[in-house]
């Protein structure tokens, strides 16, 4: 293999034949047997975790990085509790996430549609659920700056 990838910028350049070269060879052996082996000769490596893994980690089950709350239509559902915690302000998690299409009156409000265009939207049956940002381009909106600017309301209460 070294005449093939005789180099790091080598190796880059041609990532796809070299994972052709290494992916047969590493589904031989365990994830374990090759961290132990790559790590022996100081090859700085870590395991991918897949969602039950990161779920039973140790630092996430210690830390309460997953939570349990109950939703309104979901029932409980796990969620990523706040990744900040002080002993005298602990956090916690106050609402659940939205609903698809949720808020998307809100928005549209927010990007400049006035509550007759909205109304309008729905009686010609468009869905509120928007699932292309560049679709509201032709109200001359620059969406990315009012999304961001407006992310949080100065309004909002919470």
């Amino acid at each position: 293999m070294a005449e093939k990838i005789p180099d790091i910028e080598t190796a880059f350049n041609d990532r796809d034949e070299l994972y052709a070269l290494l992916a047969p060879e590493l589904k031989k052996q365990t994830t374990e047997y090759w961290l132990e082996r790559f790590r022996r000769y100081g090859i700085w490596c870590a395991k991918v975790n897949d969602y039950a893994d990161v779920e039973t980690d140790p630092q996430v089950v210690y830390n309460n990085i997953i939570q349990e709350i109950e939703h309104p239509k979901a029932g409980k559902i796990k969620v990523i509790g706040c990744p900040i915690d002080f002993s005298g302000t602990p956090s916690s998690i106050r609402l659940p996430p939205p609903l698809l299409g949720q808020h998307n009156e809100e928005i549209l409000s927010e990007l400049g549609y006035s509550q007759e265009e909205i109304e309008q939207l729905r009686a010609n049956g468009v869905p509120l659920i928007i699932s292309d940002i560049s679709s509201l381009q032709n109200k001359n909106v620059s969406c990315c700056k009012s999304v961001r600017s407006s992310a949080v309301p100065q309004s909002y209460s919470g």
